[in-house]
This record gives C-alpha cells, structure tokens and sequence, in this order.
C-alpha cells in the first residue's frame, strides 16, 4: 500500500491471490486500474477523487516496476476505472479482460516512487 502527499491510497497486489482482492473485494467501481501491457504484472488500484496526470504518472510507474518487464526504460501501462474490469471466466489466477482502456508510457523508477508516497 502507498499512500501519496494528497492522501490518495495506491494498492498493489503482487501474487495472484491479492491481485483478485484488491482487484474483485477491494476496489469499487469508480476507482482506477492500472497493468503494464501485454505481460504478466502487479494490479494496481487507485483510490482517489480525481485522477490527475501526476497521479496517473505514479500509479503507472509503480505498475511499471512491479512487472516482469521492469527493466525496460519504456513500459505501456493500460488503466481504466475497475467497472471496466471483468475477470476471465473459467481461467485460474488473476486473469482479467478490458475493453476500454487508455494507455501511459513511463519508466520503472523506484527513486521517484520513493519522492512520491511513503515508501
């Protein structure tokens, strides 16, 4: 869990068991979810009031590094609120579909992770 200097609460779930809850339990439907494109990575939930790029930034570098692909300086991060979010039917783990999405490209940067919440 991270929390920002504006009082925003990011979670992470890094193993399939709390990438379901913070995912399917936790999350309501107007907060945000974030997954680095295409390979296999931590859900990332954002709790907040208003979604600014700041934000948006944040919450995708922390997707960014908590994927498998972290070493790579430029990382697609799709995110979308959670009511777009359905899980996979009939697949084990945390396998999820969206259909409406944007995307971000950032840096997996734990220093600015680090600046940014209370790490």
């Amino acid at each position: 869990i991270y929390k920002t200097k504006n009082d925003d609460i990011i979670y992470v779930g890094k193993n399939n068991t709390q990438n379901n809850y913070i995912t399917h339990t936790l999350a309501s439907s107007n907060d945000y979810f974030f997954h680095v494109q295409a390979v296999p990575g931590s859900h990332v939930i954002v709790k907040t009031k208003h979604l600014s790029d700041e934000l948006k930034n944040l919450a995708a570098t922390i997707a960014a590094y908590y994927c498998t692909n972290r070493n790579n300086t430029n990382v697609c991060v799709d995110y979308t609120p959670v009511k777009n979010i359905k899980k996979v039917p009939g697949m084990k783990g945390s396998f999820v579909i969206y259909t409406t999405y944007q995307s971000i490209f950032v840096k997996p940067d734990l220093d600015y992770i680090k600046q940014k919440t209370n790490f």
